[in-house]
């Protein structure tokens, strides 16, 4: 999709000028539309763009990390595999503190499920804190 291609262009453009030519305020126009796709996102690869997008870019203390958990949220609660992989993966690297006890109680489930697909490559207990005591 055009936004899925102007997201990763401006990640491009971001993380290419080492000279600081463009700066995370002047891609903050974008951040509504990452997070859009992110949650919306028909195909695991547009979700995957849109957390990308929002990783790398958003500000720990932006007012759009409620609706970037929410999203992650929704996203671990899914049935589909590969949602559920996804959304591990944007929070093994930035788990907003406000997820913490969003998906704790999720990722508690995922560690008793049967299928271990959930847990090639990821390592969830760090997450879960004093939650397993």
């Amino acid at each position: 999709s055009k936004c899925v291609q102007s997201l990763i262009l401006l990640l491009y453009c971001w993380t290419a000028t080492s000279l600081g030519r463009v700066t995370r305020a002047a891609l903050e126009f974008a951040l509504p539309h990452a997070v859009t796709l992110a949650e919306a996102g028909s195909t695991i690869k547009e979700k995957r763009t849109g957390y990308q997008f929002c990783v790398e870019v958003m500000d720990k203390s932006d007012e759009l990390q409620l609706m970037l958990v929410n999203t992650l949220r929704k996203d671990i609660e899914d049935t589909n595999p590969a949602r559920i992989c996804l959304a591990l993966d944007v929070l093994l690297v930035n788990c907003p503190v406000e997820a913490i006890p969003a998906v704790t109680p999720r990722l508690i489930d995922l560690l008793s499920h049967e299928s271990c697909v959930f847990f090639s490559g990821h390592c969830i207990i760090p997450y879960l804190g004093n939650s397993l005591t």
